[in-house]
């Protein structure tokens, strides 16, 4: 009697055992599937090279792990390394010891919209990474450092277009730019960031540090504002007497 309950408990711990296990494992699974992660591009699996050499092209799972990539028809298409893309759309990484510096930590991406690489001369697509996750519930805003002008990027989640606002200037020259996420706080979907195939200039979508903020993105109008003391400040300063200290 004595050894069918010790049989009986031993087969009742391993039961327990891999329930637990298994619970472990769905909720790190979940966890994963929620979390947007990979946001500086710091997981990139390139090949380090030389100061300022040129890299090869990539596949995207190491140029981009978790990130979805899609130019054009193309869901999985191929990174280059250290050098851009001329003429057609594609998705380039820069690091470590990339010609051009990374201005947070060691690596930025950046989307070219353009020609389809698939069937020269086709016609403008665009190129755009992109992920599912969650927005954390402190979110209000989505930011991210990119050139100071960009006339055919875009951002959206869940499919809705975020506008995005210039918060500041960073010491590398980069802009830092912001988009209200408060409405989709504590939502899953899937956040993108594209280059918009359009007729003029290839401007390339330069991106890096991308983070949620609980800080808000600033009104228009609180912008004006803030222009508008500017100025009369430095009005003040420039043009009224000033009368001498005693």
């Amino acid at each position: 009697m004595g050894m069918t309950i010790a049989l009986s408990l031993g087969t009742t711990v391993r039961k327990l055992a891999v329930q637990v296990a298994f619970g472990v494992l769905v909720s790190s699974g979940v966890h994963a599937q929620t979390d947007f992660r990979n946001l500086n591009f710091e997981a990139a699996r390139v090949p380090d090279l030389p100061p300022d050499s040129i890299g090869e092209v990539v596949p995207r799972s190491q140029a981009l792990p978790v990130w979805l990539a899609q130019v054009g028809a193309n869901t999985d298409p191929s990174s280059n390394h250290n050098f851009l893309f001329h003429g057609t759309a594609g998705i380039s990484i820069f690091g470590p010891q990339s010609p051009m510096i990374a201005p947070e930590g060691r690596y930025f991406v950046v989307l070219q919209a353009g020609q389809n690489p698939m069937t020269p001369p086709g016609g403008l697509v665009d190129a755009s990474i992109s992920q599912f996750g969650t927005v954390p519930t402190f979110a209000q805003s989505v930011q991210f450092l990119s050139s100071q002008g960009m006339p055919n990027a875009a951002l959206s989640f869940g499919g809705q277009l975020l506008p995005f606002t210039l918060l500041s200037i960073e010491p590398s020259g980069w802009g830092r730019w912001g988009a209200d996420i408060t409405a989709f706080a504590g939502q899953s979907g899937e956040l993108r960031f594209s280059a918009l195939g359009m007729p003029g200039p290839d401007f390339g979508f330069f991106l890096e540090d991308i983070r949620f903020s609980p800080l808000p993105v600033p009104e228009p109008s609180t912008w004006a504002l803030l222009g508008v003391g500017t100025v009369l400040l430095f009005v003040t300063r420039k043009f009224l007497p000033r009368r001498p200290c005693r």
